[in-house]
Parts: structure tokens; C-alpha cells; sequence
């Protein structure tokens, strides 16, 4: 049994032996086929060629001021990527080194508005394709122009007084423009085709206004048109309305010292301090305030409580001499005046 043993240790050793020369002779072959087949470059290429030029490019002016309207036709590269446009005020011959002012991303969308320009001044445009190695065809053969103008007048209509009214005294007319004020050179209101009037612009409102004085009108029906001329020359009408005139004239006779005193007229006064600022030699208006039971004062030039006026109150008005205000507005045909327990300051007028 063990000489039988040993003779079989021996047969395991020879093949194992076997083994480790086939292992190690395909070790140091791998290495060789691995460094042949990685170092094989064969087949693979740059891709350079840049899309074909744009063509059909045309370059139309809106005819809305400071904007030109771009069309071409649309690239047909397979590898596409995006539309440059470029915009100079000379012919462009070679988009290198110049910044394209947009880009477009969808091949088939062939327009664009350029905004912002300058009106009278000519401007060049180019279009260039782009493919997705970022290839460009700089050199343009023929870059389209335009000149933007604006062709466009303003729009506008009259916000106030309204069509059909009745006004009185000073009145302020109130014109709406459709347009940036940057873009206008003046707005007109006309009376009655003869007396312009010129507008100013009002942020708070964003308005153009301007005042009409009634009271050197003859009452009865009158007519009001507005205008606008924008930076081009161009003018643009709103449709004239037509209003009522109706002044009554009332005097106030005021004697040095205090006077009491209500406003018979419907009046341009509003308030304490635009009754005091046309009362010559006014210090003081006084208001009777019923709930306090006590009156409150109004001191001229001084801007502390200056309160409404109202129809059909009375009030305390304090001068240094004698002197007259003659009221000029429309009769008061109804109004409400709140009592309250005590006493109340109420003023009389008439229609008449």
C-alpha cells in the first residue's frame, strides 16, 4: 500500500507542473495582444465641414419704429445645432470675431424681429448655421439690410370729462396715448377746431393734461379734439367729444375781520386753503365741527387741517380789509347735509 501511494504523488506532480508552463506562456502573451489592439487609431476622423452657407436671408422693416423683420431659409444639416444672427451697421463679409446678437436652436424656425434699433439708421444682418462640433461657415457672401422707420401714428382717446357732460370753471381734460412717452413730441387738446391747447405729461396718472377755463366760454355746447405727434411726424387723432358749458357767477363781499359765509355755486374750490389762497387778505377759515361742538381753523399758507369744503356748510372766513370773491360754477340743484345732536353750521343757497 505505500510504495502504491508514492507513485501516485508523483503522477499529480507532472501534471501539475504542465499546468503552471501553459498558465504562465498565456500570461505573457496577453499583454502583447492587448497592447496591438490598443494602440490601433485606424477609422476614426474630426469632423470639420462646417453647414452650408444660409440662404434667402431678407432683412423687412416693421414700419413700427426701431425694429427690422429677419427671414431664411432653413439649414439642412443632418448634425445641426443652432442659427447665429449677427447685426452691424456696415456690410458684413466675415462673422469672425463678431458676437452674434441671438441664437436659435430650432431648425426649422426661420424668424426673427431685431427690436431696439434706431430709427433712419441702417443696419446689416447675417445668419449663419452651426452644426454640433461647433463648426460655422464665417464668410458671408451677401448680408441683407434695412433702415427702420416708423410709419405707425400714435393711438389715443379722451379719458375726461366725459362725452355729453356738463362742466363749469377750469377744468382739467385728460388725454390717454397709447404710445411710450419717450416716443412722443407733444400731445394738443383743441376747443372747439380754433383754441389748442397744449398737454403735459402726469406720471401719477399717466396722463396727458391740460387746462381748459370755461368761464371764457359762452355756455352752450362745445366741442374737444386731441392730437399726438410722435418723433416721427406722425399724428394720430382721438375722437372729439362734445360737452355743455353752464357758468353761474356769484360775488362774495367780505368786510375786515370775521364773516360767515356758505358757497352758493358749485366751485372749483375744494379745499380751506383753495378758498383762502383766492380771498385777498385771508388769514383764516373756520369749519364748525358739530360733533366736537367747537370750530376747527384752517390757518392760510400753513397746510394744518386743511379740510374739504362741502355743499351746503358754513364757514368762518377771517380777513385783514375789505375785499370781494366773485365764485364762478353751476348751480347747486341738491344736496344732503348730516345733523347732528347740538349745534350745526349749514349754509343757504338757491337756483336762482
Amino acid at each position: 500500500m505505500y510504495g502504491m501511494m508514492c507513485k501516485h504523488r508523483k503522477n499529480r506532480s507532472r501534471g501539475a507542473s504542465i499546468t503552471i508552463i501553459f498558465l504562465l506562456i498565456l500570461l505573457l502573451r496577453l499583454p502583447i495582444l492587448t497592447l496591438s489592439y490598443s494602440t490601433s487609431t485606424e477609422g476614426v476622423r474630426a469632423d470639420t465641414t462646417p453647414p452650408d452657407p444660409i440662404e434667402n436671408l431678407t432683412a423687412t422693416d416693421t414700419g413700427l419704429g426701431g425694429s427690422v423683420n429677419l427671414t431664411w431659409n432653413a439649414s439642412n444639416a443632418v448634425d445641426f445645432k443652432e442659427y447665429r444672427i449677427y447685426q452691424n451697421t456696415s456690410t458684413i463679409t466675415n462673422v469672425s470675431g463678431m458676437t452674434n446678437i441671438t441664437s436659435i436652436d430650432n431648425q426649422t424656425n426661420t424668424f426673427y424681429q431685431v427690436t431696439g434699433l434706431t430709427n433712419g439708421q441702417t443696419y446689416y444682418f447675417a445668419v449663419t448655421a452651426v452644426d454640433k462640433d461647433n463648426n460655422e461657415n464665417t464668410t458671408i457672401e451677401k448680408s441683407a439690410s434695412a433702415t427702420p422707420t416708423d410709419i405707425t401714428p400714435p393711438t389715443l382717446y379722451i379719458q375726461e370729462p366725459a362725452n355729453s357732460t356738463t362742466v363749469y370753471g377750469e377744468i382739467t381734460i385728460r388725454v390717454k396715448v397709447n404710445d411710450y412717452t419717450y416716443n412722443l413730441q407733444y400731445v394738443n387738446v383743441t376747443i372747439d377746431k380754433t383754441q389748442v391747447l397744449s398737454c403735459t405729461y402726469v406720471h401719477f396718472d399717466k396722463t396727458w393734461n391740460c387746462v381748459w377755463n370755461t368761464t371764457l366760454e359762452s355756455d352752450g355746447e362745445h366741442t374737444i379734439d386731441a392730437t399726438a405727434t410722435d418723433n416721427s411726424g406722425n399724428t394720430g387723432s382721438a375722437e372729439h367729444i362734445t360737452v355743455n358749458v353752464s357758468n353761474q357767477y356769484f360775488t362774495l363781499h367780505f368786510n375786515s375781520g370775521w364773516n360767515f359765509i356758505t358757497l352758493p355755486l358749485n366751485t372749483v374750490y375744494e379745499w380751506a386753503g383753495d378758498l383762502a389762497n383766492a380771498v385777498s387778505n385771508c388769514t383764516h377759515i373756520g369749519e364748525w365741527n358739530s360733533s366736537t361742538q367747537r370750530f376747527e381753523f384752517y390757518v392760510k399758507n400753513t397746510g394744518v387741517n386743511n379740510f374739504a369744503l362741502q355743499q351746503g356748510r358754513g364757514y368762518m372766513v377771517y380777513t385783514n380789509s375789505s375785499s370781494s370773491l366773485t365764485l364762478t360754477g353751476m348751480n347747486i340743484t341738491i344736496t344732503t347735509i348730516n345733523l347732528n345732536v347740538g349745534w350745526n353750521s349749514i349754509g343757504r343757497f338757491n337756483s336762482t
